[in-house]
């Protein structure tokens, strides 16, 4: 659902780590000597230019940066622009995820509570500071005026502002992120962002045990005001920049998949599925089941949701068994066993459930996937000036600590 935005996210990490290992390359060559090898070596030994053509370049460039200021500049660039793809993802899916609440709760008086308090509370602190905040010169006073008249008096002509729910500037670690969802409804995000399979992975393999997701984001922010701020204590190697890449990357996926999860509960909640089959028993630790058909078909490859009171997971069906032989296809017939193996874990009693969104919904959430997906297209990689608490007009941005 929100694979726009990821796949703008993993763009920007990308581009990042390639101009950190372009330059790295480019440095080694000019700013060092080391062996050349002839034409006259084995086919498939590394070869750099000739000495002579160094000395050409070098000569052809001019002045040249020292090592250490060239490798601040790069750590510098780098953790600045992965901040700002990092904070832009998380600006547009919960811009994505405001403008999907009206098709999730069709009257404003459905609203929970939490999303209408905090909702009020940012559009006053907007029409303060509308006009002298750079975060807020896309937000016009009437509309936001408009939105708030439309939240309070209920009905189904509503909208919301996004920015409310964006008005705390500080950097986003975790406990920011946990505000910024919680003020969303979101149910322990924090925990469910930490615990998410992609972090864990992360943690487990790259960091180790003693180290943290919030230790890690904490890190990472900090270099950022370093970078933004003052000047930097360490000089990470590409390879380190690498693995914050690969942090944000997993960050990026638990906070879409705990938003979609959010979004297909909810229309599971209110009917928008039908029910394909019923876990009776699982093998290999959930990821084969023996489920009860209802009248819904089946088939190898198809998307459901694995649901009960606990969990909401999205599976791939990818392999079926009836009367112990591989079939492609199922047709539902109520009540017949059939063997499943789905790409994630469900439990005794679990739901196989098929989501059937209605049709006025689809446009609104493929509209801004198609938006996403364009601006991976269109974008250029250079500076940014997303990164919006380094605004200095600004008292809540951060100071380097």
């Amino acid at each position: 659902m929100f694979s726009g935005l990821l796949t703008q996210l993993r763009a920007d990490i990308t581009a990042t780590e390639l101009v950190l290992s372009t330059h790295e390359r480019f440095r080694d060559l000019i700013l060092t000597g080391g062996p050349q090898h002839t034409q006259g070596e084995s086919v498939g030994m590394t070869t750099r230019p000739s000495v002579d053509c160094i000395d050409a370049f070098r000569k052809q460039m001019g002045a040249l940066p020292s090592r250490l200021d060239w490798q601040i500049y790069d750590h510098s660039a780098a953790i600045t622009r992965l901040y700002a793809a990092y904070e832009r993802f998380v600006n547009d899916i919960v811009a994505a995820y405001v403008a999907m609440l009206p098709d999730l709760y069709q009257n404003a008086s459905e609203l929970p509570e939490t999303i209408v308090i905090n909702h009020r509370i940012g559009i006053g602190q907007i029409l303060v500071k509308i006009g002298a905040r750079k975060q807020y010169k896309d937000v016009q006073e009437a509309a936001a005026i408009r939105a708030l008249s439309t939240g309070l008096g209920g009905g189904t002509d509503y909208n919301l502002i996004p920015e409310a729910f964006l008005v705390d500037r500080l950097n986003y670690r975790m406990e920011t992120l946990a505000k910024i969802f919680g003020s969303l409804e979101f149910e322990e995000p924090a925990k469910q962002i930490s615990n998410h399979p992609a972090v864990v992975e992360f943690m487990k393999t790259t960091r180790g045990e003693s180290d943290t997701p919030q230790a890690e984001l904490d890190g990472f922010v900090k270099y950022r005001n370093e970078a933004a701020h003052g000047i930097p204590e360490q000089i990470l190697s590409p390879d380190e920049i690498k693995k914050i890449g690969q942090f944000l990357d997993a960050l990026g996926n638990a906070i879409a998949d705990m938003v979609n999860e959010t979004v297909v509960k909810r229309h599971l909640h209110l009917g928008n599925s039908s029910t394909v089959a019923t876990v009776s028993e699982i093998h290999h630790d959930g990821t084969v089941v023996v489920a009860v058909m209802r009248k819904e078909s089946v088939a190898v490859g198809d998307e459901l949701f694995v649901y009960d009171d606990r969990i909401c997971r999205r599976a791939k069906v990818e392999s079926l068994q009836v009367n112990d032989t591989d079939v492609m296809s199922v047709e539902g017939q109520e009540g017949h066993e059939v063997g499943i193996r789905l790409s994630v874990r469900a439990r005794h009693g679990a739901e196989l459930r098929r989501l059937r969104l209605p049709d006025q919904v689809v446009p609104t959430q493929l509209a801004f996937e198609d938006i996403a997906a364009a601006d991976v297209q269109a974008e250029a990689v250079g500076p940014s000036d997303e990164g919006g608490s380094t605004d200095d007009s600004s008292t809540d941005s951060e100071q380097p600590q």
